[in-house]
């Protein structure tokens, strides 16, 4: 693995809250902004290079547009928006990594951030064979238990239910060379091990946020 990721272990510092997080946030959903910006101060960057996708229109919600201010480089895509920043892309497991190579995303590279409201497991898994991001933040389903995931669907798009991605054990699975550092109930932020190897025993309440769809095909583990 390259040097990037050849950093001793470090205390890690306590992140801000939800709540604390919120009173400086200018664009993410929760704060996460805010949590990002404080891990990189404590992990520092390389390529300051980010790749989101179901990034939305690049501002509304998005987990990078505040990097992107402070000098950052990156990708955005999403499959509904269109812009000078942001790529108008539909995403699934079979065209992610053509997708990376198409804009020339890097092996490596400082954030990636997920949010796609379907078949989320398969991308994460498919990105992560191939690419090493440091921190990645991704959303999840709360209202999961167990190791468990959307079954893949083509063509599925977020029916505003419950119907969508995988649990919070689905996560820490998919992330396993990852240190779980955060979950605020929606996102969970991981650091690659090599950068920073700790167990804060974070755990998470299954709650349901969204109505539930009878219908969805689930595959557990």
């Amino acid at each position: 693995m390259a040097e990037t990721f050849k950093q001793t272990k470090m205390n890690f510092p306590k992140l801000p809250s939800q709540k604390e997080a919120m009173k400086t946030n200018q664009y993410s959903q929760h704060g996460e902004e805010v949590v990002l910006q404080k891990i990189f101060d404590h992990i520092g960057t390389t390529n300051k290079f980010f790749v989101d996708y179901g990034a939305g229109d690049g501002y509304n919600l998005s987990n990078t547009r505040h990097f992107l201010n402070n000098g950052w480089t990156g990708l955005m895509m999403d499959g509904f928006h269109e812009s000078k920043e942001v790529k108008k892309e539909m995403i699934t497991p079979l065209n992610i990594i053509q997708l990376f190579v198409k804009y020339n995303v890097p092996s490596e590279f400082d954030l990636l951030s997920q949010d796609l409201d379907s078949c989320d497991h398969f991308i994460l898994s498919k990105v992560l064979t191939f690419y090493k991001p440091r921190v990645i933040i991704c959303e999840f389903n709360p209202a999961l238990s167990g190791d468990t995931y959307l079954a893949y669907e083509e063509g599925y798009v977020w029916d505003g239910t419950d119907k969508y991605g995988f649990s919070f054990e689905a996560g820490k699975k998919i992330c396993s060379d990852y240190s779980l550092v955060y979950n605020n109930g929606c996102n969970l932020i991981f650091i690659h091990k090599g950068i920073v190897d700790i167990d804060l025993g974070i755990t998470h309440e299954v709650k349901r946020v969204h109505p539930h769809n009878p219908k969805a095909q689930w595959i557990t583990v």
